[in-house]
């Protein structure tokens, strides 16, 4: 038994309730807070499952045969849409850096050496840090 009874709902409203889960990933390039983060990649996340159980199981907007193609539609629209707007706000502060590539740059290695002691992994660093510096 669905939660929310979709085929009440309508067309409209069942579009409109997964849209408004899908917003916060749509403003979420432009909120860099990590609690944000999560949040919008959760309400995704149910977007996308519910849209799909949904659209599959619960509604009878469209007859049965026809429900995966007209899901694929809206769906592929969306995909697009926000990968599209992924790549245009792209924010790697790490491209451009002198310090190395992360998570073992210069700027964070010492910080990941004091949480792990572990004398193969700090072993394995320095030969790394060797090799590199003999590359360059």
């Amino acid at each position: 038994m669905p939660v929310i009874p979709w085929s009440a709902v309508g067309v409209p409203g069942w579009m409109v309730a997964h849209l408004v889960l899908v917003l916060p990933t749509v403003l979420q390039p432009r909120f860099q807070a990590k609690a944000y983060k999560m949040v919008s990649r959760l309400f995704l996340g149910l977007a996308v499952g519910s849209y799909w159980f949904s659209g599959l199981v619960f509604v009878d907007f469209w007859p049965t045969w026809s429900r995966v193609f007209v899901l694929l539609g809206p769906f592929g629209v969306i995909l697009k849409s926000l990968s599209a707007q992924r790549a245009r706000w792209a924010n790697d502060p790490c491209r451009s850096c002198p310090l190395g590539v992360y998570p073992t740059c210069d700027w964070n290695m010492p910080r990941l050496l004091a949480l792990n002691a572990d004398p193969d992994l700090r072993a394995a660093i320095r030969t790394r840090e060797v090799v590199d510096r003999h590359r360059a």
